[in-house]
This record gives C-alpha cells, structure tokens and sequence, in this order.
C-alpha cells in the first residue's frame, strides 16, 4: 500500500487487503472507511485528500482544504477538511467540515488529482467566515496564486452570509505580501495605527543596483523592516542577512528584523519599537533634508 488514502471497502472488495489487516497497526483510519498507511504524517493535506474520497460527483474540496492543496500558506496544520457540494449527501459525512451550497463548474479545479474550488472562491468562503486578520491572510494568499485582485471578491452574489465582513477584509487586503506571517505583520502595524509601509520596497545602490528587498518600509525615513521566518536561521542564511543589513546600512538605511516571537508574544512591544524607530529616523532625515538644502 501507498502513503495515500483509501477506501477500507475498496482494498477488501479487491482482495489487496483482509479486514483483519485493515486493523491491524499498519494502517492508522481518518474517516470512516479511509485509511492510511500508520507512517504517514496526519497534516491538513492528508486530511483533505482523504476526504476527498468522500466526495460526491459534484462536490470538491473547500476552505483551508482546497487553500492548503492550491499552495496558499493560510491554513493552520490542526484544521479540519472541509468539502462542500450543492446536494446529495455530502451532510451526512463524519470526520471532515461538510458545507451544502452552490457551485458552479467554473468554481471547480482538478488540483493534485483532488476537485477543490478555485482560488477565488475559496477567498470568498474564507474571507466572508474567518476573523479579521486571518480572512485578510487568506485573501492575500489566494488572490497571489489566483492573479486577482482583492476588490474582485466583492462582486460575489448580494445578500450572502457574510458579505460586510468580507468587505472589510478586502479594504485591508494587500497580495503583495509574500507569506501568511507578512500579512499578520502587516495588520498589527495597522492596528497598532502605524503609517501603512511600502510592501517588497527595493533599494538601490549608487549604481541603480538593487541590493536589498525590505518586506516593509518607510521609504521618507529609510527605515526596513524584515520578517525573519525558521529559514533565516541557518548559519549561512543568517550570514547573508547581517552582510546585507551592513550594507543598507552604508546607504543610510536602518533594518529592524522580527520573528513569531515578537508577533505572538509582544506584539505591543513589537509596535511600540517600530513606532520610536520610526518617529526617529523621520526627525533624523527631516533635519538632514534642512541642513543639506541649498541657501
């Protein structure tokens, strides 16, 4: 057998497996009647793809499901599968999040050989049900992977549940953010009623040579700010990152680096600094703006 799921009936039905094999502890069971080999790591796409199984023919993947196989990094790893499908009997599934509404064809992709929706209607289900910030962290990825624009989500049928907080979603959303974290950065520097920064705000050289992508800036006070995810913690990568800061830093740039930590466990402190540093280097390129400006 494979890591993927599969019908328990479908394996005894074709003589690959015996029922007492099926219980055995090779196999771990995520539904009822879908089972996986026990090595196989239980995370959302495991859970997702077998619920796929329990499908009907019009249904498909949806929510942080059909977000997770689409690439978007929205998702919490603890989330239930979610299936939605216009009728028949996708209510009376156990073990995933069913949800009976509408879809047309169009709403439907073939991803990863799974039927989920499409970016664009998974951002109209997320966005219209999750709270605030993660709606607009789901808007953001989707509409990344989608190539929409966040004000198209808007156009969705009048009326439905949810709507007004999709539209507040949207206000905020803004897909140039790079990564779920990036837009959780982003709103608690919104929030915390900080200037909006520039997003992937380049900079340049003497030479019009790009050397440094800021996540944030304030570009009037040349000040970058970086989210530092797991990746930037190698040897080699922290090492590159110091060697880069160095150099901004020649170009009268200043770089304040962030982490999880400082989102999840002082986030007012987080905001507190930026905004000091800020206030700062605003007074600072202000009074270089009067000394260097010609008699």
């Amino acid at each position: 057998m494979t890591a993927e799921p599969f019908l328990g009936s479908a394996a005894i039905a074709a003589g690959a497996l015996t029922r007492a094999q099926l219980r055995s502890a090779r196999f771990t069971q995520v539904f009822r009647d879908v089972y996986v080999d026990a090595s196989a790591v239980p995370d959302l796409t495991l859970r997702s793809r077998a619920a796929h199984l329990l499908l009907p023919e019009d249904g498909a993947l949806c929510g942080y499901s059909a977000a997770r196989l689409h690439g978007a990094d929205c998702a919490p790893e603890s989330a239930p599968a979610e299936l939605i499908a216009p009728r028949g009997t996708v209510a009376k599934r156990r073990g995933p999040i069913v949800r009976q509404a509408a879809l047309a064809p169009a709403e439907i992709e073939l991803v990863q050989g799974c039927r989920v929706t499409t970016p664009f209607r998974t951002a109209w289900d997320l966005g219209r049900r999750l709270r605030l910030t993660e709606a607009v962290v789901a808007i953001d990825g989707l509409c990344r992977i989608g190539g929409f624009e966040p004000r198209a989500l808007l156009g969705g049928p009048p009326g439905a549940r949810g709507c007004r907080h999709l539209a507040k979603a949207v206000l905020l959303a803004n897909p140039l953010a790079e990564s779920a974290m990036e837009t959780r950065f982003r709103l608690l520097l919104h929030f915390a009623g900080l200037p909006e920064p520039v997003l992937q705000h380049p900079v340049v050289d003497e030479h019009g040579m790009c050397v440094a992508r800021f996540d944030f800036a304030y570009p009037h006070a040349r000040l970058g700010i970086e989210y530092d995810g797991a990746d930037h913690f190698d040897d080699e990568r922290s090492r590159r990152d110091r060697a880069r800061d160095l150099q901004v830093g020649d170009l009268g740039w200043l770089t304040l680096r962030f982490t999880r930590d400082d989102y999840y466990r002082r986030p007012r402190a987080t905001a507190a600094v930026i905004e000091r540093r800020l206030q700062e280097r605003t007074r600072v390129e202000n009074d270089a703006v009067v000394i260097n400006r010609p008699m």
